[in-house]
């Protein structure tokens, strides 16, 4: 009643720490956010055309409270302000763009063209350069079929708000830096596009066997399909000759398990029928009956009765008791029914003044063991549980959130 009680609390003070937390997510997301200043005044967000719109309740004289939506543009700059950003970001913004270039004079490399900057905030920036063949809009550098430096430009404009202006940047553009291989690559590729237009009406094409004097050849990549197929296959047939082991182990697993659960039940038994008066013989046959019309009626097999079944066999085939039920011990191979077989073997030699008492204890520690058993095999129960428990407070949780979290959006 005790354990009962204890596990109520602990149960009821989970559910009270999951609603504060949630209770706390919903506080921080969205309930926390004050709009209002001294009652009339709403703080804009930072520089730029976002609107934000605010939720609020709106009462006057004779009139309730009534829900209204407001939209409130962010800061704006003043003329003078603006003027003096865009001359604070023209003079950052060469420095910004050449990215890994030394200067816009030698790039090699691509450069770093941003549509806007946090440090200038409702600042916005567009880019064309003259020639996308060469530098992209995105600043992507084109240079690697280029054999001499080309001069461009790069044309700005800059917007705040209603203020607009135009920029134009010089740009030197060097060939691409190319490693051995990259300008192998690069000669070889010009090869080969003289030679597919020199077989373009052709049924082949012949590969350049020349590039600048040196000898080329050419190898078919190696198919590893083969190899990978016949590997996935011996890792198949491996599992599948370790299937057998592992199912046997199962197997031996679920029957032990069996047996230590009905130990307990054919230990008491026993002792009910020689406490009524029969001998240990006469007792085991039958236990043995009785679960042979219980499995005629269709009741499942159970492995303890089975072997029991098999020792009454030996029994009235002539087989001494004590060698039946050693027998029976060592098949079904655990510690208990060891102990069961010395108690039995220890009544043959002694009489039947000992038994009842020694049976009473043994089956006191078989409760005892069952009951180990049974709280085993609910914690094992409750572990796998804890995936679906864990999914469950991860769906509330989401459910009592991303309403606050849009909120708060």
């Amino acid at each position: 009643m005790n354990k009962e009680f204890k596990k109520e609390h602990k149960e009821a003070f989970i559910c009270i720490c999951i609603s504060l937390m949630a209770a706390v997510l919903v506080y921080i997301a969205g309930g926390s956010e004050k709009v209002l200043k001294n009652g009339y005044e709403i703080d804009k967000e930072g520089y730029g055309d976002q609107t934000k719109t605010y939720d609020l309740m709106v009462g006057s004289e004779n009139i309730g409270k009534v829900p209204i939506k407001l939209e409130i543009d962010s800061k704006k700059y003043t003329e003078n302000e603006a003027n003096q950003k865009i001359i604070e970001l023209i003079e950052e913004l060469p420095l910004i763009m050449c990215n890994k270039n030394s200067s816009l004079e030698s790039v090699s490399s691509d450069l770093y063209l941003p549509t806007k900057l946090d440090k200038y905030p409702g600042i916005k920036l567009k880019w064309y350069p003259d020639d996308l063949e060469i530098i992209a809009q995105d600043g992507k550098v084109n240079n690697k079929g280029i054999e001499e430096s080309i001069s461009t430009k790069i044309n700005l404009y800059v917007s705040v708000g209603e203020l607009k202006k135009h920029f134009i940047y010089d740009v030197i553009v060097h060939p691409a830096k190319l490693s051995m291989d990259e300008a192998f690559i690069s000669e070889l590729s010009k090869a080969i596009e003289i030679k597919k237009e020199e077989y373009k009406f052709g049924d082949k094409v012949e590969l350049p066997r020349e590039v600048n004097g040196k000898e080329v050849k050419y190898y078919e990549k190696a198919d590893y399909s083969p190899v990978y197929i016949i590997l996935l296959g011996f890792l198949g047939a491996g599992l599948i000759l370790l299937k057998p082991k592992e199912e046997m182990k199962k197997e031996k697993k679920m029957r032990e398990r069996e047996l230590m659960l009905d130990y307990s039940d054919m230990v008491s038994k026993l002792l009910v029928y020689i406490g009524a008066g029969l001998t240990l013989r006469n007792a085991w046959l039958r236990i043995v009956q009785v679960y042979e019309e219980g499995v005629k009626e269709g009741r499942r097999r159970r492995c303890c009765y089975e072997e029991m079944s098999k020792a009454a066999e030996r029994i009235k085939q002539g087989v001494p008791e004590v060698k039946a039920y050693r027998e029976f011990a060592y098949s079904c191979g655990l510690r208990p029914y060891m102990r069961l077989c010395s108690l039995l073997e220890q009544n043959l030699k002694n009489g039947d003044k000992m038994l009842k008492s020694a049976l009473e204890l043994e089956m006191q520690d078989a409760f005892n063991d069952r009951k180990n058993i049974a709280k085993r095999l609910g914690e094992e129960m409750s572990t796998k549980l804890l995936l679906p428990l864990f999914i469950s407070m991860a769906g509330v949780m989401m459910i009592v959130s991303v309403p606050a979290l849009i909120r708060l959006g």
